[in-house]
């Protein structure tokens, strides 16, 4: 974009692309390697691994009971015997439940190493949960892209882990595999509603997480858009 008439409007930091809102929030390539972008996607993912490790530490890992009860009501008619009826079993934490042993991993400053008694690889899924107990492990892949780009990152981030998932279940666990996506101008995708609502976050709590992530993303852009005009960057602590 143009600050004034007497610019070209390409781009300050990289000079080969127009300066338009997309490109600066998550298409240039100076931004990329300065970590920029890293930068902004960190602070999402600390949001996320935060709120998931107090859900599983806090609810999952120190509830009484892996399942809650729904009894069913059934009509007797005048004159007609009560008969007993079985309670149907409903599922409260989705993925994680029947386990009560879950441990949060997340890929910030580059630190994670996943669990070498799962599977040995070089991959670092951004958040990372498994049971020892049930053998599940979950993952999930953030991606922060510009809101045009938002259904193309969810592919691709789905397809690079088809053979980390192919070994994980060789050798005898299950595996769940998520891409999640925030926009970078604050617009929370579907995505990340349906893998929190999977391992059992709802109601107030997936609210928060969604209003959270997207508040952090949209806060972190306007630093980045502020400073699209300055070649220096100095890393902000996540």
């Amino acid at each position: 974009m143009k600050w004034s008439e007497d610019e070209d409007g390409m781009c300050k930091l990289c000079g080969d692309k127009l300066g338009t809102v997309p490109h600066i929030l998550a298409g240039c390539p100076v931004s990329l390697s300065q970590g920029r972008y890293r930068w902004r996607h960190d602070k999402v993912l600390k949001q996320i691994a935060d709120q998931v490790k107090f859900h599983c530490e806090r609810r999952v890992n120190k509830r009484k009971s892996s399942c809650v009860t729904r009894k069913a009501i059934e009509f007797v008619p005048a004159g007609g015997r009560f008969k007993e009826v079985k309670r149907s079993k409903v599922s409260e934490f989705g993925i994680l439940s029947g386990a009560t042993d879950w441990i949060v991993l997340a890929d910030l400053d580059k630190q994670l190493k996943f669990p070498s008694d799962i599977a040995t690889t070089r991959l670092r899924p951004d958040l990372v949960l498994f049971s020892k107990a049930s053998k599940r492990v979950i993952w999930w892949e953030l991606t922060v892209p510009s809101e045009e780009r938002i259904a193309a990152s969810h592919e691709l981030k789905l397809d690079r882990y088809n053979s980390l998932q192919a070994e994980i279940q060789a050798n005898g666990w299950s595996c769940f595999s998520f891409a999640v996506e925030v926009g970078a101008r604050g617009v929370v995708a579907a995505s990340l509603e349906c893998a929190s609502r999977k391992i059992g976050l709802t109601g107030r709590a997936l609210k928060k997480l969604v209003r959270d992530c997207g508040k952090d993303a949209a806060h972190c852009s306007r630093w980045i858009y502020l400073l699209s005009r300055k070649r220096e960057w100095e890393m902000r602590a996540v």
